[in-house]
């Protein structure tokens, strides 16, 4: 019998899952979310030993909270710590983005498309599956968080593979803005619009403004970095060198290297290209005239000092470069 405890503390400790049979339960009383051994079924124990919440469900998160998704008889819902049912168990899926739940339902017509709601802090429907968008993400989740997104408080991106839409949508699940692409990511204040492309290895990447004016269109592997004057664009991300082009003339100021990093102090770019296993980098100034050239060198800016270290890979020799 005494083993037999051991064995339990160590899966406790071990496996990050309480697992116990009920008779082991009234005899240990421990407390939290619990899994019975011989049903396979979780509940919630408080420090008495009592059951507060049965051991009927298939799913309960990991810690103890007021309001908990769980899951019972193969669907998703919302119950609280008195096991009072806040959301009806009806969804395929149900995700918590603070402080919104996004579910997911599957679609009777179809087993590759799913229909997606999204409810408040208060479980009351702001987006409908009548909306029929088959995936709903936050914005803030996605760490897009720009200015303008901001600005504009807008939380949501929605997708409608369908019609092959992706849409803004404001926090009370009004559009903002419907776009023709497969998915778009917030680029300072402007979008980058992507187009999949399921015959080719990478995606179409192109630019637009915030009324969905083009900017360059998605016919690029890849798009870089932007500032308020300047975009880094790629052609072919393997075989091509980086541009540099104006936002205004869309003129092309610099194609010459296989790598551009985004503007450092007065403007001063890091350059770089991987040859023969070895990469090498360099630093051109805002006029785009190399300052040093490329070698096999390791390059870091110091923005306190707003100074370039190198650090040459073969005699470890460090110099420092300002960038004026």
């Amino acid at each position: 019998m005494k083993n037999k405890y051991l064995i339990i503390i160590s899966i406790i400790v071990f496996v990050n899952e309480n697992v116990f049979s009920q008779n082991e339960v009234k005899y240990l009383r421990p407390s939290g979310v619990l899994k019975d051994f011989d049903t396979k079924k979780y509940g919630i124990i408080d420090k008495n030993g009592d059951t507060i919440v049965p051991f009927i469900y298939d799913l309960l998160p990991n810690s103890f909270s007021e309001k908990m998704i769980a899951k019972k008889n193969g669907k998703f819902g919302i119950i609280n710590s008195k096991n009072q049912i806040l959301v009806d168990f009806k969804y395929n899926e149900l995700y918590s983005y603070h402080p919104y739940f996004i579910t997911y339902t599957k679609n009777n017509k179809s087993d590759e498309f799913k229909l997606c709601s999204v409810l408040d802090t208060n479980f009351v429907t702001i987006v409908s599956e009548k909306e029929n968008y088959n995936k709903i993400e936050t914005v803030a989740g996605l760490y897009e968080r720009t200015t303008e997104y901001y600005k504009r408080n807008i939380v949501f991106k929605a997708y409608n593979f369908k019609k092959r839409q992706v849409l803004l949508l404001f926090k009370n699940g009004e559009i903002f803005q419907t776009f023709p692409y497969d998915d778009i990511k917030g680029m300072d204040n402007y979008l980058k619009v992507i187009m999949n492309r399921p015959d080719e290895l990478n995606d179409l990447e192109g630019l637009i403004d915030w009324n969905g004016n083009i900017l360059f269109k998605p016919e690029y592997r890849y798009i870089s970095w932007i500032d308020k004057d300047n975009v880094c664009l790629y052609i072919d991300i393997d075989n091509s060198n980086a541009q540099i082009v104006d936002l205004k003339t869309k003129k092309i100021k610099v194609n010459t290297y296989p790598r551009i990093m985004e503007p450092e102090g007065n403007d001063c770019f890091i350059i770089g290209k991987y040859s023969n296993n070895i990469d090498y980098q360099g630093i051109i100034n805002s006029a785009f005239e190399e300052i040093y050239p490329m070698c096999n060198c390791t390059i870091y800016y110091i923005k306190k000092d707003n100074v370039f270290s190198i650090t040459d890979n073969i005699t470890k020799k460090i110099d420092y470069l300002p960038c004026n």
